[in-house]
């Protein structure tokens, strides 16, 4: 038996606003056959009143974090995607969504340095480190223009 949040914080897909989302609804369904207990939680807005399908999984260490399934959210990134990057971009899209585009713009860069990382720049600084992922074609000069325009907005932040 688990214990059913009341409330959870989100930020509202309709107004856009950040609230403490109230628990309208759930459920707890399992199939064995198609992954972990899940946990489905209808979640409205407290200042819009408009609604949110938030779900949540049990691998065994209890409920992971809720995460809203509709209205759709963008896109994740997949599980190839280190957790620590997915974790980066995961904070920068939230902070885009709350409006707060100079912390996005700082997690933004924060993530370019964590690919940098991964791939094993041996450079220190950012700009240095894309360059040399262009240079061994990790990324090609479209992504690298990208990447840079990216580094400049988290250097304002």
């Amino acid at each position: 038996m688990s214990i059913i949040p009341e409330a959870i914080p989100m930020v509202c897909a309709h107004c856009s606003k950040s609230v403490l989302g109230q628990t309208e609804g759930s459920h707890q369904g399992y199939d064995p056959e198609h992954g972990p207990p899940l946990l489905s939680l209808l979640i409205s807005c407290t200042s819009c009143g408009q609604s949110s399908l938030f779900l949540s999984e049990d691998y065994g260490g209890g409920w992971d974090e809720p995460t809203r399934v509709w209205p759709a959210p963008g896109r994740r990134l997949g599980l190839s995607v280190p957790r620590e990057l997915r974790d980066e971009h995961e904070q920068a899209r939230l902070c885009f969504e709350a409006k707060a585009y100079t912390a996005a713009g700082v997690m933004v860069r924060r993530t370019l340095e964590g690919v940098c990382a991964v791939k094993g720049t041996k450079k220190r600084n950012l700009f240095e480190g894309l360059r040399e992922m262009k240079e061994s074609g990790a990324i090609d000069e479209r992504l690298f223009d990208w990447a840079q325009a990216l580094r400049i907005l988290g250097n304002q932040g």
